[in-house]
């Protein structure tokens, strides 16, 4: 693999690592507060 390769293909790694990192920050508040609202009313088994 050529060194461009390697680059392209990391920087897109790179580019998907942020894009999951600014979806965590804006979800992490909302999906913690939904799963101890499922915890409290005893709703918090995995689907299968």
């Amino acid at each position: 693999m050529a060194d461009e390769e390697a680059i392209d293909l990391l920087q897109q790694n790179l580019d998907e690592e942020i894009a999951m990192s600014d979806w965590l920050d804006s979800n992490i508040e909302p999906l913690t507060l939904r799963f101890a609202t499922l915890s409290e009313s005893g709703g918090t088994e995995a689907k299968k």
